[in-house]
């Protein structure tokens, strides 16, 4: 996701298909900006926020899971994708498409069950003293995890 507070795009490209551009054969929704910084170039897909959940939640979440739980994976997904924007500022994109933030796998990791989730949860975001949280998460515990109890 691009940052809104910068401009530094050298190239950006939408498509004349609605929503979807590809690279490398991979569907993306949105816009892809390309940044030069030093000697990298950054290709930066800018994507609206419920598009880029949609991409997130099937990467980050066995998509058969109860559809609760695929709920309450969007909504952290959500907000941990605010939180990000909000602490992000001065960078050229807001989120990583790896591990660093969350993982990020486009249109083509899309699947009908984690839309549905996506949708019914549409612009939910865990909040304190109305800002978002840091909603962390993770995609594996390896069958179980800490006693809450200790």
């Amino acid at each position: 996701m691009l940052s809104e507070n910068r401009s530094a795009a050298l190239i950006a490209l939408e498509s004349n298909t609605p929503g979807i551009l590809k690279i490398g054969g991979r569907p993306y929704r949105g816009a892809l900006s390309f940044i030069a910084d030093g000697s990298r170039l950054l290709v930066i897909n800018v994507v609206e926020m419920e598009d880029y959940i949609k991409g997130v939640v099937p990467e980050e979440i066995s998509t058969k899971a109860p559809i609760e739980a695929l709920k309450a994976q969007a909504v952290a997904a959500r907000t941990f994708a605010f939180f990000g924007k909000a602490i992000n500022k001065s960078r050229f994109y807001d989120l990583e498409s790896t591990t660093t933030s969350q993982v990020y796998g486009g249109a083509s990791a899309e699947r009908t069950n984690t839309n549905r989730a996506v949708d019914e949860t549409d612009g939910l975001v865990l909040t304190f003293e109305g800002k978002p949280i840091l909603a962390q998460f993770h995609g594996n515990c390896g069958g179980h995890t800490e006693d809450c109890e200790k």
